[in-house]
Protein backbone atom coordinates (compact mmCIF):
# COMPACT_ATOMS: atom_id res chain seq x y z
CA UNK A 1 0.00 0.00 0.00
CA UNK A 2 1.31 3.69 -0.57
CA UNK A 3 1.61 6.45 1.57
CA UNK A 4 -1.33 9.48 2.33
CA UNK A 5 -2.58 11.47 -0.22
CA UNK A 6 -0.84 14.69 -0.49
CA UNK A 7 -2.13 17.74 -1.90
CA UNK A 8 -0.13 21.52 -1.83
CA UNK A 9 -1.94 24.63 -1.53
CA UNK A 10 -0.28 27.74 -1.42
CA UNK A 11 2.85 26.55 0.34
CA UNK A 12 1.07 24.69 2.67
CA UNK A 13 0.92 20.84 2.63
CA UNK A 14 -1.93 18.55 3.63
CA UNK A 15 -2.23 14.82 4.32
CA UNK A 16 -4.97 13.04 3.48
CA UNK A 17 -5.82 11.22 6.72
CA UNK A 18 -9.76 10.24 6.57
CA UNK A 19 -11.93 9.92 3.98
CA UNK A 20 -12.59 13.40 3.92
CA UNK A 21 -10.26 14.77 6.30
CA UNK A 22 -6.37 16.12 6.02
CA UNK A 23 -3.75 17.20 8.35
CA UNK A 24 -1.37 20.27 7.33
CA UNK A 25 1.50 18.80 7.27
CA UNK A 26 3.91 21.17 6.03
CA UNK A 27 4.65 24.63 6.00
CA UNK A 28 6.94 26.09 3.50
CA UNK A 29 9.77 27.27 5.75
CA UNK A 30 9.97 30.69 3.91
CA UNK A 31 6.67 31.80 4.61
CA UNK A 32 6.65 34.71 6.56
CA UNK A 33 4.11 36.99 8.49
CA UNK A 34 0.59 35.77 9.24
CA UNK A 35 -0.53 32.22 8.15
CA UNK A 36 -4.48 31.65 7.50
CA UNK A 37 -5.26 27.95 7.65
CA UNK A 38 -8.43 27.78 6.47
CA UNK A 39 -11.37 24.96 7.61
CA UNK A 40 -11.78 23.41 4.34
CA UNK A 41 -9.69 22.68 0.98
CA UNK A 42 -10.12 21.36 -1.80
CA UNK A 43 -8.47 18.96 -4.28
CA UNK A 44 -9.22 16.98 -7.31
CA UNK A 45 -12.93 17.88 -6.86
CA UNK A 46 -12.92 16.58 -2.99
CA UNK A 47 -13.91 18.69 -0.32
CA UNK A 48 -11.73 17.51 2.78
CA UNK A 49 -12.23 19.71 5.93
CA UNK A 50 -8.78 20.15 8.30
CA UNK A 51 -8.70 18.83 11.15
CA UNK A 52 -5.14 18.29 12.60
CA UNK A 53 -2.27 20.47 12.72
CA UNK A 54 0.63 17.10 11.82
CA UNK A 55 3.57 16.33 13.47
CA UNK A 56 6.30 19.32 13.16
CA UNK A 57 3.95 20.96 10.52
CA UNK A 58 5.02 24.39 10.79
CA UNK A 59 8.98 23.41 12.68
CA UNK A 60 11.45 25.97 12.06
CA UNK A 61 9.60 28.31 10.40
CA UNK A 62 11.01 30.78 11.82
CA UNK A 63 9.57 34.12 9.79
CA UNK A 64 6.23 33.30 10.55
CA UNK A 65 4.33 35.36 13.27
CA UNK A 66 1.60 34.14 13.71
CA UNK A 67 -0.89 31.77 12.98
CA UNK A 68 -4.94 31.36 12.59
CA UNK A 69 -6.37 28.03 13.48
CA UNK A 70 -9.99 27.32 12.21
CA UNK A 71 -12.14 25.85 14.43
CA UNK A 72 -11.82 22.43 12.49
CA UNK A 73 -8.87 21.43 13.89
CA UNK A 74 -9.13 19.41 17.01
CA UNK A 75 -5.61 18.13 17.19
CA UNK A 76 -1.93 19.99 17.27
CA UNK A 77 0.37 17.36 16.96
CA UNK A 78 3.69 16.87 18.61
CA UNK A 79 6.52 19.81 17.36
CA UNK A 80 3.98 21.42 15.49
CA UNK A 81 5.22 24.93 16.22
CA UNK A 82 8.58 24.08 16.97
CA UNK A 83 11.59 26.51 16.48
CA UNK A 84 9.12 28.76 14.97
CA UNK A 85 11.34 31.79 16.92
CA UNK A 86 9.50 34.76 15.01
CA UNK A 87 5.67 33.29 16.62
CA UNK A 88 3.84 35.88 18.09
CA UNK A 89 0.87 34.81 18.16
CA UNK A 90 -1.31 31.54 17.44
CA UNK A 91 -5.11 31.19 18.14
CA UNK A 92 -6.06 27.46 19.52
CA UNK A 93 -9.46 27.26 18.74
CA UNK A 94 -12.52 25.56 20.95
CA UNK A 95 -12.73 21.76 19.76
CA UNK A 96 -9.00 21.10 20.38
CA UNK A 97 -8.51 18.51 21.89
CA UNK A 98 -5.01 17.31 22.41
CA UNK A 99 -2.20 19.47 22.23
CA UNK A 100 0.89 17.59 21.53
CA UNK A 101 5.02 16.85 22.88
CA UNK A 102 6.95 19.91 22.38
CA UNK A 103 4.69 21.83 20.38
CA UNK A 104 5.64 25.51 21.12
CA UNK A 105 9.17 24.25 22.13
CA UNK A 106 11.63 27.34 21.59
CA UNK A 107 8.69 29.06 20.39
CA UNK A 108 11.05 32.82 21.80
CA UNK A 109 8.93 35.36 21.40
CA UNK A 110 5.45 34.29 22.01
CA UNK A 111 3.77 36.63 24.68
CA UNK A 112 0.50 34.86 25.54
CA UNK A 113 -1.17 31.64 24.68
CA UNK A 114 -5.12 30.87 25.67
CA UNK A 115 -5.83 27.00 25.68
CA UNK A 116 -9.28 26.58 25.52
CA UNK A 117 -11.42 24.30 27.61
CA UNK A 118 -11.98 21.59 25.17
CA UNK A 119 -8.43 20.91 25.53
CA UNK A 120 -8.08 17.59 27.76
CA UNK A 121 -4.46 16.81 27.50
CA UNK A 122 -1.08 19.36 26.79
CA UNK A 123 1.56 16.51 26.43
CA UNK A 124 5.06 17.37 28.51
CA UNK A 125 7.83 19.65 27.00
CA UNK A 126 4.96 21.71 25.23
CA UNK A 127 5.88 25.18 26.05
CA UNK A 128 9.74 24.68 26.98
CA UNK A 129 12.30 27.86 25.85
CA UNK A 130 9.32 30.42 25.59
CA UNK A 131 11.54 32.73 26.97
CA UNK A 132 8.67 35.42 26.77
CA UNK A 133 5.21 34.10 27.41
CA UNK A 134 4.10 36.80 30.03
CA UNK A 135 0.71 35.66 30.59
CA UNK A 136 -1.46 31.28 30.09
CA UNK A 137 -4.89 31.52 30.14
CA UNK A 138 -5.90 27.53 30.61
CA UNK A 139 -8.40 25.46 32.02
CA UNK A 140 -8.43 24.46 35.83
CA UNK A 141 -9.11 20.86 34.80
CA UNK A 142 -5.83 20.74 33.13
CA UNK A 143 -3.63 21.78 36.51
CA UNK A 144 -5.72 18.91 38.55
CA UNK A 145 -6.78 18.07 42.12
CA UNK A 146 -3.47 19.49 43.88
CA UNK A 147 -4.08 22.83 41.98
CA UNK A 148 -3.07 25.93 43.02
CA UNK A 149 -0.13 23.89 45.10
CA UNK A 150 0.54 21.72 41.47
CA UNK A 151 1.01 24.49 39.59
CA UNK A 152 4.56 25.84 39.55
CA UNK A 153 5.92 22.25 39.24
CA UNK A 154 3.23 21.57 36.24
CA UNK A 155 4.05 24.79 34.47
CA UNK A 156 6.48 27.09 35.34
CA UNK A 157 10.29 25.76 35.36
CA UNK A 158 9.49 22.30 35.65
CA UNK A 159 10.05 18.91 33.51
CA UNK A 160 6.82 18.16 32.73
CA UNK A 161 5.53 21.28 30.84
CA UNK A 162 7.67 24.28 31.09
CA UNK A 163 11.27 25.19 31.37
CA UNK A 164 12.82 28.38 30.73
CA UNK A 165 10.25 30.85 31.31
CA UNK A 166 11.31 33.64 33.83
CA UNK A 167 9.35 35.96 31.84
CA UNK A 168 5.92 34.50 32.74
CA UNK A 169 3.93 36.75 35.00
CA UNK A 170 0.82 35.47 35.65
CA UNK A 171 -1.29 32.64 34.67
CA UNK A 172 -5.13 33.00 34.40
CA UNK A 173 -7.38 29.72 35.62
CA UNK A 174 -10.63 29.20 34.01
CA UNK A 175 -13.05 27.78 36.88
CA UNK A 176 -15.35 25.34 36.00
CA UNK A 177 -18.08 28.39 36.73
CA UNK A 178 -16.39 30.35 34.39
CA UNK A 179 -14.79 32.57 36.78
CA UNK A 180 -11.29 33.53 36.49
CA UNK A 181 -8.19 33.09 38.79
CA UNK A 182 -5.26 35.08 38.53
CA UNK A 183 -2.42 33.21 39.91
CA UNK A 184 0.44 35.23 39.81
CA UNK A 185 4.11 33.17 39.07
CA UNK A 186 6.39 35.03 41.16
Amino acid sequence: MGGKRIYKIDGISYAVIEEHSVEVSCVERDRNGTVIIPEVVESEGVVYRVTKIGYSAFSVCDKVTSVILPKSVNVIDEAAFKLCSSLVSVNIPEGVKIIGYETFWGCEKLKSLFIPDSVVEVKPRSLWFCRSLETLSIPKHLLGEEYPKMFPKRFNNCSAQCRWMDSLKQCLVRLPSGEIEEFDVN
